[in-house]
This record gives C-alpha cells, sequence and structure tokens, in this order.
C-alpha cells in the first residue's frame, strides 16, 4: 500500500498547491479534502481486491502447507518398538512423480537425474508458484531441505530479496531448484520469426528498452510499472552471479524448453556488498600501492553481477595466453568492443584525479590474478601504485610468462630513472594504440 499512499500525498500537495496559487477561494477545501479522502479509500479497496484476486502470494505445496507425511502407529501386539521404525516417511521423488511429473515433465526429469530425491522427505520439502519475497516469508514457519519454484526468475517484483528469503528458510545444505529465461533464449523466442533484414533493428529497439531503461533513475521505475510478466530481461552469468550474491552454491544448470533450470545448495548466508554492480558505472576492487585495496572505475562491460562468479570463472575455464579468461560468457558483445577501444577504461579518470593511479605504470589486478604471479613480482608491484596505461601494451606481449617479463623490466628501469620511463612508455602505449592498432581487451 506504500505507492498508494504516496500517491495520495502528492495529489494532496499538488491540489492545495492549485488552490492557493491561483486564488480557487470558491471551491470548498472541506469538499476538496473529502472527495480526495473518498478516493484514496475506493483506491485502497479496489488495490486490495486486486492484490488478492491477481497479484497477492500463489502458493502450491505438496498437500496443504506443509506435508505432514510422518504418523506415528502403536501396535497393539508391541508398544516397545522404537518411534523411530513407526515413522513412516514418504520420499520426495514419490510425491513429485505423483502430482508433478505429468505438468511439469521436463522440469521433474532435470530434478530427478541431478539429484537424489529419495534421500530427502518430503515433509520437510515445499513446491511454490511466487514472485515475491513477502509469499515465502508469509507461509513459511520452519527451515525446510528442498524448495521446488515453479515460476520463472523472470517475473520476480525483486529478485535478490526472493533468493535471500529463499535462503533464510533452507536448512544448511538445503536445495533450492528454479528455472529463468535468458537473454538469448527470450531474443530467439521473440525475434526468431522477424526477417533478416529487421532483426538488427529491432534488437536494438529491444536492448534499449529492457537492458538501458532499468539501469537509469526516471526511467527505472517507468519500466518497471509498465512490465507485470518477463519484468527482468537476464543473462545467465547474471543469474549466477545473484545466486552466489545470495548464499548459494550452483550446483547444475541446463538448457530445456527455451529455459534454464537450475539447482543450487545453501552455502552461507547473503553477501552484505552495497556496491554490488548493476548500473552503467561501477567499481572494481584492485590492489593498489603496498597492498591497499583500490575502486577502479569502469563503464560496464560485462552483465551485472558477475564479478561475484570471478573466481568460478577462473576455475572452469582457466586463463588464455595473455592473462584473461577463457570463453568468458561474462562479457557481451558491446562489452568486447567498448573493451576493444577503451571505452571502459574513461571513467578511471576519476582514480587518476584521486591519486589511486598515476598515469603510466602496471596495470590494476584484481586479487584472484595477483595469486597467480610469482612470488618475487608480487613484492615488486606492492611497492608501485598501478597505472592507468598499462605498461605491457609498450612492449605488446603474447603470453602470461611474456607479461611477467614485461613488467620486470618496466620495474627494473622506473627504479632507476621514474619520471624518464613513464614518460618514455606513455608515448610508446600511444603509438601502439592509434598508429598500430593495439586493442584492449
Amino acid at each position: 500500500l506504500n505507492p498508494v499512499l504516496r500517491a495520495f500525498i502528492y495529489l494532496l500537495i499538488l491540489m492545495f498547491f492549485i488552490h492557493f496559487v491561483f486564488g480557487l477561494y470558491y471551491y470548498s477545501r472541506f469538499i476538496i479534502l473529502s472527495t480526495l479522502f473518498i478516493y484514496f479509500i475506493l483506491n485502497i479497496i479496489v488495490y486490495s481486491f486486486l492484490y488478492l484476486l491477481k497479484w497477492g502470494p500463489n502458493i502450491k505445496t505438496i498437500e496443504d502447507n506443509f506435508i505432514q507425511l510422518g504418523k506415528i502407529e502403536y501396535p497393539e501386539q508391541d508398544i516397545s518398538i522404537d518411534k523411530e521404525k513407526r515413522l513412516i516417511k514418504e520420499s520426495l521423488k514419490t510425491k513429485l512423480k505423483e502430482n508433478y511429473s505429468k505438468e511439469y515433465p521436463l522440469f521433474f526429469q532435470f530434478i530427478d537425474s541431478c539429484m537424489n530425491l529419495d534421500g530427502i522427505n518430503a515433509s520437510n520439502s515445499l513446491i511454490l508458484d511466487a514472485n515475491t519475497s513477502d509469499s515465502i516469508r508469509a507461509i513459511l514457519n520452519k527451515k525446510i531441505e528442498f524448495i521446488w519454484n515453479i515460476h520463472k526468475i523472470n517475473d520476480m517484483k525483486a529478485i535478490n530479496p526472493f533468493f535471500c528469503s529463499i535462503n533464510q528458510k533452507l536448512i544448511p545444505g538445503g536445495y533450492f531448484v528454479s528455472r529463468v529465461e535468458t537473454i538469448e533464449q527470450r531474443l530467439k523466442r521473440k525475434f526468431s520469426k522477424f526477417p533478416k533484414f529487421s532483426r538488427r533493428f529491432m534488437y536494438s529497439l529491444d536492448f534499449l528498452w529492457t537492458r538501458v531503461c532499468p539501469r537509469l533513475p526516471v526511467l527505472e521505475k517507468i519500466y518497471f510499472t509498465v512490465h507485470g510478466k518477463d519484468r527482468y530481461v537476464i543473462s545467465k552469468s547474471e543469474v549466477m552471479g545473484r545466486l552466489y550474491f545470495c548464499g548459494f552454491n550452483i550446483l547444475k544448470m541446463e538448457e530445456k524448453d527455451n529455459c534454464l533450470y537450475f539447482i543450487v545448495k545453501k552455502l552461507r548466508q547473503p553477501l552484505e556488498d552495497k556496491n554490488a554492480s548493476y548500473g552503467p558505472v561501477f567499481k572494481q576492487k584492485r590492489i593498489g600501492l603496498n597492498g591497499e585495496p583500490i575502486f577502479a572505475y569502469k563503464f560496464r562491460t560485462m552483465h551485472p553481477y558477475s564479478e561475484f562468479i570471478h573466481k568460478l570463472m577462473y576455475k572452469n575455464n582457466k586463463l588464455n595466453d595473455i592473462g584473461k579468461i577463457n570463453d568468458d560468457i561474462r562479457i557481451p558483445g558491446w562489452g568486447r568492443k567498448m573493451r576493444k577501444y577503451w571505452i571502459d577504461e574513461i571513467p578511471m579518470l576519476i582514480n587518476l584525479l584521486q591519486g589511486d593511479i598515476k598515469l603510466v605504470g602496471l596495470r590494476p589486478l584484481s586479487e584472484t590474478f595477483f595469486r597467480i604471479y610469482p612470488e618475487d613480482l608480487k613484492k615488486k608491484r606492492l611497492k608501485y601504485k598501478p597505472g592507468a596505461l598499462p605498461c605491457i601494451y609498450a612492449d605488446r606481449p603474447q603470453t602470461l610468462e611474456e607479461i611477467f617479463e614485461s613488467e620486470r623490466r618496466y620495474i627494473e628501469k622506473y627504479q632507476k630513472h621514474p619520471w624518464r620511463t613513464d614518460f618514455i612508455y606513455f608515448f610508446k602505449v600511444m603509438n601502439n594504440i592509434l598508429f598500430k592498432g593495439v586493442r584492449s581487451c
């Protein structure tokens, strides 16, 4: 009801402003107030009715609220039977197969193929068809082991609060299963029937509306007000990043029926990072002078929340010859173009003005990349400020080992002649960028 109350207050202020500024004293203030108050009451009634009918909690459980399958039987002949043996439990697989395998066959097959459902008691499980965190907080009153939400993540009113409320209701090591339509799947569904010559134009319009507008302050409210379903156009890496941010470990992801199905396990409590990236400009945590953390400003070239799966991508995909992650799904096509022409580096001028970095120097490294450096180079690096223009673009190394050697050479020269070294390296880097076509990556 908060939006309704705010709208009423704004309307009240506006009416009195018009009333007094334009001198409309021949209108009764009592009538104006009474009309607004009646309108406010009717608005609340209609809104509440719609909420209960259409927008409210839509919860499905296997049986009623919680499945109480545990029944204690007391045989007349032998009263001394252990209570645990008398407690009849039914596996989750049996109940899902009976109730949901026909309605959601692909979903059930995915869950059944990825985890041992027989090892989970159905009475500690919950099946949801919910799109708000309020639904979960309102209906659950105990910790459970397994939650299956049938609703698509794209339709959520707020994704992170929903994931966090799921996390709070699961026991440590509990499972959460759901699905999402990724950007690529959505484009295929919406535009595959369009003629090829018009697809690029339609993609551009769709990108501006669904990817740019939700990240701008004023247009964000308009976008989320207009969209009821499919409000979140979300990438695979963003889903992974949000899940990790909210305390989950990803066990399995699989594409079926133009959706991405996933199973995650509760790993820890949600993070409290208030700098979680979403907007066009974000801050990257980097290692600065004497090992002190600095935050490098950049234009976004990755999908939102991608920084939270950096370690996962490094573990699974490893690094290429120049120290970048192989087949990095976090970087879309437009992000690669921005990196290629150094557009993403422009906001680092803020760091330059703050004194966190200097104009030419060693490239700012994340903690993950810093760990793979040789120990001798680590110690040398910590003695100097990073640079906005990395020295490696003067030598153009092709492998990780060549990058190490390039930085060693720069440090040796800088120790002897700091100003002269940076002056020479500046012109070498600019010459390679402007005239030899060296591009960022």
